[in-house]
């Protein structure tokens, strides 16, 4: 939410602002948060209506490969109808050239919607305990906003969004999930076969040195994930608390104390912006 502040005022020459929020649901991963946004659905629900491939609990490549397919279908369940959907994924800025000229071309299709999710400001956030670099120049939630406004005068994101303002096209921007810089290690007690995130863990038998520090449960419809085997449990760090194992204690507090993370609970990690850009030529 903090980083739309810093960029609203950037599109305030080209669009009516409508701002509004949502919640982001839990983990407030983006395996979970974005395909929920796209198929208005739970993961529970994504897995009963046979998205299996796309509802499990553990993480692997392609939990977001069909995030145009479930669009696709949430749109003809409110529509009524089959609505022409185009879908972009940028990772990066090098060819966005390309991008906007297939969006131009997505949009004089009647009616149509074009999906456009840009990674950027995730990717970094994940980097940034990889590199000394981004460690320094985003050093805290103020030096991540401005970079985040560097990066969005300069991005395809903020071209296209133009290009759409010029040609009376409304846009809905909205995140899949914050971040939350984080500053207390808690110890956790998993078996391998546990997830790796570090605000979030899913496994069996989870114990916590610290119960305050987490959300403990061994009931999937708490959260309303799909099925797990038998003995799963499923631990959300709270505040500003990220998991480390016992024997790894000093390499995690080291290299992860102070990073910017996400997949528990808090408000910055929850509390999303909705909004609704009118294009001032409309």
């Amino acid at each position: 939410m903090d980083q739309w502040r810093v960029i609203a005022p950037l599109l305030v020459p080209y669009f009516e602002i409508q701002e509004s929020y949502h919640y982001s649901i839990l983990p407030t991963a983006t395996p979970y948060c974005r395909n929920a946004i796209f198929s208005g659905s739970f993961p529970d629900e994504i897995f009963e209506s046979g998205g299996q491939r796309i509802g499990g609990s553990k993480e692997k490549v392609g939990l977001n490969d069909f995030e145009d397919e479930l669009l696709k279908n949430h749109l003809e369940a409110l529509c009524g109808e089959s609505i022409p959907v185009h879908y972009e994924k940028v990772i990066s800025d090098v060819k966005g050239g390309r991008v906007r000229a297939r969006v131009r071309s997505a949009l004089k299709k009647p009616r149509s919607v074009v999906v456009t999710v840009f990674n950027f400001v995730d990717m970094m956030t994940h980097g940034r305990s990889d590199s000394a670099i981004l460690m320094e120049v985003a050093r805290d939630e103020a030096a991540l906003r401005n970079l985040t406004r560097s990066w969005f005068e300069r991005s395809t994101a903020f071209s296209v969004m133009k290009d759409a303002a010029a040609a009376g096209h409304r846009v809905l921007l909205t995140s899949d999930h914050g971040s939350i810089l984080c500053r207390r290690p808690t110890v956790i007690y998993a078996k391998k076969d546990a997830t790796s995130s570090l605000r979030y863990k899913i496994g069996r038998d989870l114990r916590l040195d610290n119960p305050e520090a987490s959300f403990l449960t061994k009931v999937d419809e708490d959260l309303r994930l799909p099925p797990a085997p038998l003995g799963t449990s499923y631990a959300l760090a709270l505040d500003d608390h990220y998991f480390v194992y016992q024997n790894r204690l000093r390499e995690y507090q080291r290299r992860y104390r102070n990073s910017f993370l996400h997949g528990g609970i808090s408000p910055e990690e929850m509390i999303v912006p909705v909004v609704e850009l009118k294009s001032r030529s409309e």
